[in-house]
């Protein structure tokens, strides 16, 4: 297919059932938004990265087997690691950070690769291997089992790595995560176009909107920190991967936040994961909130996250 000849469907397919995942229901959504990235030229000035809101205690280069995973370390006490969603930094955690470190938590934030300065292959990956980024960076802590918080696609990463490697740990903590049920035509096709650098800055503004924020938040601190060269990693890592790899969420405990206006991943899909995993999970529905969360509503999630951890 021409750049010029890219389509949008009309509307999406129906769900899967949940051991039937390896090809989701939005995977010709992702299919076009990989054509949008490569017709866009891959790293659009819009995309380059947001400064950080805090300054790290530490910066550390950690070896993930053929990756090195630029891993940002603040603060003392046990440790708290945070996975960026979707082809998004660990600047997005930058708030969040803040109020971990003030709570007594050491906070861990491993860039994504091709983010910053971690590096590594970017094809022929599975979330399995970015998993084993997470669990390289636990181990060169060495400061015992770590809390994974993992926003949307961050999420399943998380839940891979405490699947694959229950040891190291201690709880999760899932914002926005995704679980198959089917997304509006019309969100999706707004979170699609919201990518398209060619699109005035009004017009992404809306989109963004539309797809991530809940009615009336402000979308501006989403208008860059978006990497493409990191979502075609992600996005294809996902797709090569089953369900069955992260829909066990490993053996921890979990702590469930959602935003009761997502349009990506409903509160429907909240309510299922939890009463699959029953007492394991406990569900906080965040009112004012959408699929972004972290810009939309920070001093709730913070409080129940320090909550969570000092239970």
């Amino acid at each position: 297919m021409s750049c010029s000849a890219l389509s949008i469907p009309s509307r999406s397919a129906s769900p899967d059932q949940p051991g039937e995942l390896r090809h989701p229901p939005a995977r010709v959504w992702l299919v076009l938004l990989g054509l949008v990235l490569v017709c866009t030229g891959g790293q659009p000035s819009w995309a380059e990265p947001v400064a950080q809101n805090s300054e790290p205690d530490t910066s550390a280069m950690i070896e993930a087997g053929s990756a090195t995973i630029h891993t940002l370390i603040e603060g003392q006490g046990r440790p708290v690691v945070l996975l960026p969603a979707l082809g998004r930094g660990v600047a997005d955690f930058g708030d969040l950070s803040g109020r971990l470190v003030a709570a007594g938590f050491q906070v861990v934030r491993p860039q994504p690769r091709g983010i910053g300065a971690s590096t590594g292959p970017t094809t022929g990956l599975t979330l399995h291997d970015l998993g084993n980024d997470i669990a390289a960076v636990i181990r060169a802590l060495d400061n015992g089992p770590a809390t994974l918080v993992g926003h949307a696609l961050g999420s399943r990463i998380a839940r891979v790595a405490a699947t694959d490697h229950p040891q190291l740990v201690s709880g999760l903590v899932l914002l926005a995560a995704e679980e198959g049920q089917p997304t509006p035509p019309e969100v999706l096709h707004a979170r699609l176009m919201s990518y398209d650098p060619s699109l005035s800055l009004r017009v992404r503004r809306k989109l963004i909107q539309k797809a991530f924020f809940a009615a009336g938040n402000d979308p501006g601190g989403w208008q860059d920190g978006w990497h493409q060269k990191a979502t075609r990693t992600q996005m294809n890592a996902n797709l090569a991967t089953t369900a069955r790899a992260w829909s066990g969420a490993g053996s921890a405990p979990i702590l469930l936040l959602q935003g009761r206006e997502d349009k990506i991943a409903p509160p429907e899909n909240a309510r299922r994961f939890k009463q699959r995993h029953g007492s394991r999970v406990t569900l906080v529905e965040i009112g004012r909130a959408g699929h972004a969360l972290l810009p939309e509503q920070p001093q709730v999630i913070a409080e129940a996250i320090v909550h969570f951890l000092r239970r």
